[in-house]
């Protein structure tokens, strides 16, 4: 009987996990802030980030993650806390 493969997925700051909801959680924060403050539709991730524009139809570019990083970085701290939900 062959064994069962473990997870194991990259983070965005290229560090490794074998937790689905550690990878799913790290990536979320990424995903969600390109598209709140870019207004970019995230349509694949990992290793780099797949997104066209929101607004109108574009073909998809990938994104190196050292761009996201940036784009992130130029985002003010507050603006980066994930939408409170009440």
């Amino acid at each position: 009987m062959s064994k069962k493969k473990a997870f194991q997925g990259k983070l965005p700051d290229g560090n490794y996990t074998t937790s689905a909801t550690l990878y799913i959680k790290e990536w979320k924060s990424v995903t969600d802030l390109l598209e709140r403050e870019y207004r970019l539709r995230v349509i694949g991730l990992d290793p780099g980030v797949l997104v066209c524009d929101m607004g109108a139809y574009t073909e998809p570019v990938t994104l190196p993650m050292w761009l996201v990083t940036r784009l992130i970085a130029k985002v003010p701290m507050l603006d980066r806390l994930p939408l409170n939900k009440a």
